[in-house]
């Protein structure tokens, strides 16, 4: 544990159990460079467990963008190719950009459109049967599962 993260999340520890590796991604992400562009939402979907991200990427086109989901981080960067240098004012910036999402780890990415200069990727919380909700039987530990958690 670094002393960073102690002091930010020293207050949690007492009760919670497994969530390092949370506490760390997030002291990480919060150490991430920040810039406004492109300028970008996150809505819901039409569902609790539905997301969409939103970048306005106006002047760049479908070859011009690139989507990639590694591990659980979502990069979105934009360059464009060829440069109309005819410009008498440009106003609309078509800088070279990268943003950067971390997703949960039951968050899928399942596509992604270029419409009217919004690019919209669409992501979607999937939890797996191991994950929801249910009730523990008491009584119905075997001899073997008792043997791995006691110490004789």
């Amino acid at each position: 544990m670094t002393r960073n993260m102690l002091s930010t999340w020293g207050d949690f520890t007492p009760f919670t159990i497994g969530f390092n590796s949370i506490f760390n991604e997030l002291d990480r992400v919060r150490s991430l460079p920040t810039t406004n562009y492109p300028p970008y939402n996150i809505r819901k979907g039409s569902s609790e467990d539905t997301y969409l991200i939103e970048l306005a990427v106006a002047g760049f086109s479908e070859e011009d963008v690139n989507v990639e989901v590694k591990e659980n981080n979502l990069t979105i960067t934009g360059e464009l190719g060829d440069k109309d240098n005819g410009f008498v004012h440009q106003g609309i910036s078509q800088r070279r950009f990268s943003r950067n999402f971390v997703l949960a780890e039951d968050v899928l990415v399942k596509g992604a459109d270029l419409s009217n200069g919004i690019l919209t990727v669409f992501a979607e919380r999937i939890i797996p049967e191991e994950k929801k909700a249910r009730t523990v039987e008491i009584g119905k530990v075997s001899k073997t599962t008792k043997k791995q958690f006691l110490a004789e």
